[in-house]
Order: C-alpha cells, then structure tokens, then sequence
C-alpha cells in the first residue's frame, strides 16, 4: 500500500508527481514493487489528485481517502478498512521514497513471512522506517491511529516484537520533505 494522500506542505506542491529525471517520485516506487514481484498495487489518495490518479491508473488501484487533513493516520486506517477482509499482511510504504530497491522491499517480505513476529520494518541506524508490513493481528489497532504521526505508535507499543530488515543503502529510507532534498535524489537517480 502506497501512502500518497498527503499535502506536501513543507515542499510546496504535490511532491509524488514532482519529476525526476523525466519521470514523477511515485514511478520509481511503483517499479521498485512491480520489479519485487507485486502485481497488484494499491495507493491511497485524496480525491483532488487527479493527476496521479490519471498518470497512474494502469498501474495502481486507488483508494480514496476522504479524512487526509487528519493525518497519515487516516490513510493508514483507510487501507486497513479496504483491505482487512482479503489480506493476511499489509505493507506501507511512502509514494515520496523513490530511492526504495526491489531487493530491499524482497528481503523485507522474506523476513515477514518466515518469522515470528508480525510486524516487519526496514530500520536505518537502528531507526524503523517504511516499508513496514502488519499482519492482520495488527489491523485492529491501526484503526485506533489518530494525527499524523502515522504507525509509530503501534511500532512503539511493540519494538519487542518486530523483525528488522536494514537498508542495502542509506538513502533508501529517504523520504521526499523538502525541494532540497530533490538534489540527492537526482544524484542517485542518475541512469535509473
């Protein structure tokens, strides 16, 4: 599930459709999880973004989020209530982190369905960072999530009992805040 129906507000437009290298953020992801073997992809969106909707239609399913002003929460729980019935796990990860690999995003899969634990994240010097998958034990508490502050109080609750996938590289765990930024993501997206 990509999250995507944020406001951008600190970098001043809607930064997924922000260009790369001839191609918006969000492509970069979306072929990160079509090169680690998804083939059917979610995204949740507010109903204004009709240019991603647009752009990405053959590529993602959509999910509306009516309630982005609350927060990354509220997307969070509008993928829950979409997918509970039909998914044993949900994965999360940002429509702004296009430097995210295939390998990583394998690896993280990996480690979810052959451990103990239900939740699995990619970490960063020790820190959790997106993608992050829920097993459906989970799915209740997410719907409690409120603000923006997305998952991490469910990561707090259980840092005991989650499996940890480091990056292959720093800059994966990247996500898009500010148009400087933008300068180390062309930089590392050079020739993709």
């Amino acid at each position: 599930m990509i999250l995507a129906s944020g406001f951008s507000r600190r970098f001043g437009s809607d930064k997924i459709m922000h260009k790369v290298h001839g191609k918006p953020l969000i492509d970069y992801v979306i072929r990160a999880l079509k090169e680690a073997g998804f083939e059917e992809i979610f995204a949740v969106v507010r109903k204004e973004q009709e240019e991603l909707v647009n752009h990405a239609r053959d590529a993602l399913k959509f999910i509306e989020n009516e309630n982005a002003i609350e927060g990354q929460s509220s997307a969070i729980k509008v993928a829950v209530s979409a997918l509970r019935k039909e998914s044993d796990a949900i994965m999360f990860l940002l429509g702004d982190q296009p430097l995210i690999r295939a390998d990583t995003i394998i690896r993280l899969c990996r480690t979810h369905t052959s451990g103990e634990y239900g939740i699995s994240s990619c970490q960063i010097d020790g820190r959790l960072s997106p993608p992050v998958i829920f097993s459906s034990y989970y799915f209740d508490e997410l719907m409690r999530l409120s603000g923006d502050t997305g998952a991490k109080p469910v990561l707090i609750r259980h840092s005991d009992r989650i499996a940890r996938v480091s990056f292959g590289d720093r800059y994966e765990a990247e996500d898009v805040d500010s148009p400087e930024m933008i300068h180390i993501i062309e930089e590392k997206l050079k020739g993709t």
